[in-house]
């Protein structure tokens, strides 16, 4: 697999100057390689530059992951920016994991942006009706509103289905962020089913503003984004878990603290 030097920079101008002590090293190891063109490091290599860049700004685990990221598509976000519609104000995120729901909303709270959610981290974040968002909301499907008598959603997790579709629908969505959760004994194929409800939420999309007669200027788009939480040699396969989300228009990163940090930044309208 060919990796993009992009994954040796981060976004932001702070962490882009960080590294820049790396860039000789990078251009070092990759003529060592052999191949010449640092687009196509070989795994040896790409792990070398990773760890020199690692020890010389110090990185996180949840930042390192962030520069490995090479399915991560800004093109996808700044056409989503240019068709965006004004009412489109929040994020709906819909997670099978709990600790997932917890990160994004560690995330909105630091960046001062409120939620609700039906698993808050303070009293006061609440969802007054777990089965209805309201503004930014985030939902953990695995609560035992949604679990009784039901499978756990990280092992079936079309339960979550419907309500991504529903939220996805709603004219005031801008952002709809999903966790897809790799592991043994869990769903053979998350990817493809959370595929399937944003592929009928985008149909459904196109039927209503062809129906009323919106569609003159142009379909409501949607930002999907997904956070692929896995370990290499998961049996779902990432590779393709990730094409499966491509294809049906997400934008994916392997980090959740980065797919938190685009949902806000996009209805803020700011870095977060």
């Amino acid at each position: 697999m060919a990796y993009d030097t992009g994954w040796v920079f981060k976004q932001t101008e702070r962490e882009r100057n960080a590294v820049k002590l790396s860039n000789q090293e990078v251009a070092n190891l990759a003529q060592r390689s052999d191949i010449g063109i640092v687009a196509y490091l070989e795994e040896a290599v790409r792990e070398a530059v990773r760890e020199a860049v690692c020890e010389a700004v110090q990185l996180s685990n949840s930042e390192l992951r962030e520069l490995n990221d090479p399915y991560f598509s800004q093109a996808m976000i700044e056409l989503f920016k240019m068709n965006r519609r004004p009412e489109q104000g929040y994020v709906r995120g819909i997670f099978c994991g709990g600790k997932t729901c917890d990160e994004v909303m560690v995330c909105f709270r630091a960046a001062g942006i409120p939620f609700k959610s039906n698993s808050p981290l303070s009293a006061d974040e609440t969802l007054e009706d777990a089965h209805r968002s309201e503004g930014n909301t985030f939902i953990d499907m695995g609560d035992d509103c949604f679990t009784k008598g039901e499978l756990y959603p990280l092992i079936e997790p079309s339960l979550r289905n419907r309500r991504i579709v529903n939220d996805a629908l709603r004219d005031d969505t801008a952002v709809m962020l999903v966790d897809v959760v790799l592991g043994l004994d869990l769903h053979p194929d998350p990817a493809g089913v959370v595929a399937e409800a944003a592929r009928e939420a985008q149909r459904l999309l196109q039927a209503r503003d062809a129906s009323d007669g919106r569609a003159a200027i142009g379909v409501r788009e949607v930002l999907w984004i997904a956070s692929v939480i896995d370990t290499r040699g998961d049996p779902q396969g990432l590779d393709d878990q990730v094409n499966k989300l491509l294809g049906a228009g997400f934008v994916v990163t392997e980090s959740t603290n980065r797919a938190a940090r685009l949902a806000a930044s996009i209805i803020t309208h700011r870095e977060v």
